[in-house]
């Protein structure tokens, strides 16, 4: 269905490494763009660990943007 969503969620992996290791807050929303990469990425290949794990990611996130701000 979506081509290349791996490597879509790795750059917004990798931009989120990058905003968080320079303590910027536009972090958390790159972090919660790239869950929901992966998400959209595992979940047609029935890899419902992989979904699961990024759903609980998610919501680090967004316990963490709130917390942060």
């Amino acid at each position: 269905m979506f081509k290349h969503l791996d490597w879509i969620g790795f750059m917004f992996t990798m931009l989120g490494l990058l905003l968080n290791a320079n303590k910027i807050s536009w972090c958390w929303p790159v972090w919660l763009a790239s869950n929901l990469f992966w998400i959209l990425h595992f979940y047609p290949r029935k890899e419902r660990a992989s979904v699961f794990m990024n759903l609980c990611l998610a919501a680090f996130n967004i316990y963490g943007w709130h917390r942060w701000s």
